[in-house]
């Protein structure tokens, strides 16, 4: 496997190229099911993740594939709202070789979110922000999130 490194924004980001049979969802053609960009991570502090990232959590072996947003609901900025509405993003977990777990996290409701093994991961925003008057597309979401780890 062959691979770059470029820092930008929070962290070096690692681009592999993907193989039949690696990390990814073989043949997906979908950009948010695409998971053939692997970000770097550190516990306890914040990081971004695109629609079809990857993020691996250093020498621990969890990854955390950010799959794609379903239902985003949440109140474009530009209009008043009686609720202020959810998206809800989906993620795979895993540690090692072991299978991929599904699981979610919400923006506005609960679960925001998730433990697996001895980590729990938050999502803490969730961008771009609905606009009444344009259309998110899937590979345009990018997820805060933090990992911290269960003592």
């Amino acid at each position: 496997m062959s691979g770059w490194f470029s820092e930008s924004g929070r962290g070096a980001r690692v681009v592999l190229a993907v193989l039949a049979g690696g990390i990814a969802c073989g043949g997906a053609t979908d950009p948010a099911e695409r998971t053939d960009v692997v970000v770097q991570v550190a516990a306890d502090a914040p990081f971004q993740l695109r629609a079809g990232e990857i993020a691996s959590l250093g020498t621990d072996g969890l990854m955390i594939a950010f799959r794609r947003v379903e239902g985003d609901s949440r109140c474009p900025s530009d209009v008043t709202c009686v609720w202020s509405g959810d998206a809800k993003v989906v993620l795979d977990l895993t540690v090692g070789r072991a299978a991929w777990t599904g699981s979610a996290v919400h923006t506005h409701v609960e679960p925001r979110t998730v433990t697996f093994r001895d980590y729990r991961i938050e999502l803490l925003d969730l961008a771009p922000y609905p606009v009444s008057t344009q259309q998110i597309q899937a590979n345009d979401y990018v997820a805060t999130l933090e990992i911290r780890q269960n003592r």
